[in-house]
């Protein structure tokens, strides 16, 4: 079975509550962040958006092929530009322990985050006052 890394910003982090579908993932590093821009959507979740600049923190757990089909159904990602919900692209995350490749769903290009506030902590857990 095929591992992937994956990084988390948004409600698939500790605590937050679509963390049970990582519950069997060895977390990787619980603090790290990758180069990008987080927006608030207003409806209780973040995008991600891509940005040459800027500064996302989440957290890196490594998954098997059934966990990652259950994140892309969760995320609503179907491999089809026209019809993703959020895209799935890699992007490289650094932590403590050095810097690794891993996936990160994001914001379709071409959709704009219009009418959502941009997260400048970059951080959804200081964001929402959980940590």
């Amino acid at each position: 079975m095929n591992k992937q890394l994956v990084f988390v910003y948004g409600t698939l982090r500790k605590y937050e509550r679509n963390h049970h579908l990582l519950r069997n993932a060895p977390c990787i590093a619980r603090e790290c962040w990758t180069v990008g821009e987080l927006y608030d959507s207003n409806l209780g979740y973040p995008f991600f958006v891509t940005a040459l600049s800027g500064r996302v923190s989440g957290e890196l757990y490594q998954v098997d092929d059934i966990q990652l089909e259950a994140l892309d159904h969760l995320e609503g990602y179907t491999g089809s530009a026209e019809t993703n919900y959020y895209d799935r692209i890699e992007k490289l995350v650094k932590t403590d322990l050095g810097s690794f490749r891993a996936l990160v769903y994001v914001l379709p290009s071409g959709k704009q985050p219009e009418n959502m506030k941009r997260i400048e902590s970059g951080d959804w857990c200081i964001f929402r006052g959980q940590c």
